[in-house]
């Protein structure tokens, strides 16, 4: 198909619209004649890339005014798909264009309605969702818990991208502690979201007042980890979620827009990163000896004296320590084989490790408490472990705890 027509009362502002807000290009703009030779434009205007064009065409007469904007009855007509849907929300709101719903996440994508020059409805849509091995089983708990977790952080993910782009503002809730516009913003955006797709689970954000413990059917949202990172214009800052279901991680997602990654797991259905089921528990004899291994670790101003000497006797046993600035940074360089171990001592909270946790065991890895014990779910401040093999875990506890090394 080469062209489809939308009536329009004028061509300039049409032109106008279509062009200098939406982004088209102007194909043609050229005189032309009706059939009983009176004078009329053809202009043709088209998203960069498309084939299909548009056909300006300008109302000629009572009949063809009457359809203006009502070409196919209210519904929604025309559909306009972007790579960046955060981004193009946000430039297109502030162009004045008028949405006539907030956005949403759907199957197929993000989606918001928006009304042209004419008043004729339009659907902006995002990206379509990448995560294929999941969609078959998306209707089955708790793989669609995960699916509809990931649909959120997806959109949530490029809002941060868009405010980061353009400016936020910062303050300290706590010194060393930062919170930005872009995580209220986001958390704004995730809340509405989560209220719509899990009406019967209680929501708990970092940036919230919180119980002094969870209930044990919740879903726990941070809605910007590594915000400091963030302000820096860095790039391990992500978005993650996770269902807690009987009193533990049931589904969940990473999401590192900035380095485009999307990680989706859930209990018994395995973790996926970028649509590559993941596996990291079948480590070989050299992998699996700690002086052959990269070690990773979170440290911040609530880590001990005492603490900073395991790190200091891990840094003597392991091939390297590195150190990240975030929990989904490193989650991530767990599950992608680029470190053995993670240790976070202190300072982390549930919503930083749920899904992280719960991707690590799904791909064969362990996840473990700072003493080796098994993780409790309920308590809000987190210390963890995570690592490829039971094995490394060992190894690495021993070296950090035992002072006599």
């Amino acid at each position: 198909m080469e062209l489809v027509t939308i009536v329009v009362p004028e061509y300039d502002p049409a032109i106008t619209f279509f062009v200098e807000v939406l982004g088209f290009e102007l194909v043609e703009d050229s005189p032309a004649q009706t059939n009983d030779g009176r004078p009329k434009r053809w202009v043709v205007v088209r998203p960069y890339g498309a084939e299909t064009g548009l056909l300006l065409a300008r109302a000629d007469g009572a009949l063809q005014a009457e359809v203006v904007g009502k070409q196919v009855a209210g519904r929604v007509g025309w559909f306009l798909r972007v790579d960046d849907f955060a981004a193009s929300y946000l430039r297109l709101r502030e162009a004045g264009v008028d949405f006539v719903t907030e956005p949403r996440t759907e199957p197929y994508g993000q989606v918001a309605v928006f009304l042209d020059v004419a008043g004729n409805r339009w659907d902006l849509l995002g990206p379509r969702p990448a995560v294929a091995p999941f969609r078959a089983q998306q209707r089955e708990r708790p793989v669609g818990w995960a699916w509809r977790l990931l649909m959120v952080a997806q959109s949530a993910g490029r809002l941060l991208q868009a405010q980061q782009r353009a400016g936020f503002q910062v303050r300290f809730k706590a010194p060393g502690d930062v919170v930005t516009s872009a995580d209220m913003a986001a958390q704004k955006y995730m809340r509405g979201e989560l209220e719509r797709e899990f009406p019967l689970f209680p929501l708990v954000f970092e940036e919230q007042e919180h119980p002094g413990e969870l209930p044990s059917r919740c879903i726990v949202v941070d809605e910007l980890d590594g915000s400091a990172v963030y302000t820096q214009g860095g790039a391990d800052w992500g978005v993650t979620l996770a269902v807690i279901d009987g009193g533990e991680p049931v589904a969940g997602v990473v999401v590192q827009p900035a380095r485009g990654l999307e990680l989706v797991t859930a209990k018994h259905a395995g973790t996926w990163l970028n649509g590559t089921r993941l596996g990291v528990g079948q480590a070989g004899v050299q992998e699996a000896a700690l002086q052959n291994a990269v070690v990773a670790c979170e440290l911040n101003r609530h880590t001990s004296a005492e603490q900073w000497a395991w790190v200091q006797r891990l840094a003597g046993h392991c091939l390297t320590l590195r150190a990240l600035g975030t929990a989904v940074a490193g989650a991530l360089e767990v599950l992608q084989g680029h470190a053995a171990v993670y240790l976070n001592p202190q300072g982390g909270k549930v919503w930083d490790f749920a899904a992280a946790a719960l991707a690590v065991e799904e791909a064969g890895g362990v996840a473990r408490r700072v003493d080796g014990g098994a993780l409790d779910w309920r308590s809000i401040p987190q210390g963890v472990w995570l690592a490829r093999s039971e094995a490394l875990l060992e190894q690495a506890l021993w070296c950090a705890t035992n002072s006599s090394e």
